[in-house]
């Protein structure tokens, strides 16, 4: 558990961006665990995006809208929003390059 890059996820902007589900805001943002197929088993922190509550709970299959969405796409999105959390931690000093 790394507390810093947990913190990093306050009021900032969803990297996941579900199309018509993204609520957009910054206050219910926080760190997304990409999957790794074990119930209650998370991955370290740095196998994380952030999401805004609407985006999180598609992701996480809390919400039934993650069927329009479908299990290849979300773990599309789920990649480029990796992506785009770690460029931010590494311009943060957060994330070694």
């Amino acid at each position: 558990m790394n507390p810093k890059l947990r913190q990093s996820a306050r009021g900032r902007e969803c990297t996941l961006r579900l199309a018509g589900a993204c609520n957009r805001n910054p206050e219910t943002t926080v760190l997304c665990h990409v999957k790794t197929g074990g119930m209650g088993r998370k991955c370290p922190d740095t196998a994380a995006f952030f999401g805004c509550s609407d985006c999180h709970s598609i992701y996480d299959r809390a919400d039934s809208r993650w069927m329009d969405y479908g299990q290849d796409y979300l773990a599309a999105q789920a990649l480029r929003a990796l992506v785009e959390t770690h460029e931010i931690w590494k311009t943060e000093g957060l994330l070694n390059a």
